[in-house]
């Protein structure tokens, strides 16, 4: 009788832990609120350099088709073109490094043990969107910086 009342005490007591531990876990809402947060300042930038690249692109060219509406024989208009185009970069970049801190900040807080199976994937999944579009977009800003390398030299 002593040894079933131990038992179903153990055993009362380890469905008790395991309840405290689950009701333990956080919300993953504040956390993937802020990463989205993130991505939209992402996509946004995205969607600022690439309009960017493709005028510094069309730029690079203006001497072969005249595309730009820049005459060809304004070489001031298209070195100016590639000044705002480099300091564009520089902005661009700066905006980019915010945002780059700022998941680096999620990334230092985050513990997957602090969420179920499925917040902390849906966290994890977020930040490696991140990721990768954070590396996406700076290779645009090096295009870009190029382009304006090219149209200086052609001019």
């Amino acid at each position: 009788m002593k040894l079933t009342v131990i038992v179903v005490a153990t055993v009362l007591l380890a469905c008790m832990a395991t309840g405290m531990a689950v009701a333990q876990k956080v919300s993953a809402d504040p956390v993937l609120s802020e990463l989205d947060s993130l991505a939209l300042r992402a996509d946004n930038l995205s969607d600022s350099v690439e309009s960017q690249l493709v005028d510094m692109n069309v730029a690079a060219g203006a001497g072969e088709n005249n595309a730009t509406g820049v005459p060809e024989s304004d070489p001031g208009a298209l070195r100016m073109m590639a000044e705002r185009g480099k300091n564009n970069a520089d902005t661009y970049e700066a905006q980019l490094s915010e945002i780059e801190k700022g998941l680096r900040d999620v990334q230092s807080r985050y513990d997957p043990e602090q969420y179920g199976h499925g917040d902390a994937t849906a966290i994890e999944s977020r930040m490696s969107y991140l990721e990768n579009r954070i590396g996406h977009i700076r290779n645009m800003i090096n295009d870009v910086r190029a382009a304006a390398d090219r149209i200086g030299r052609a001019t």
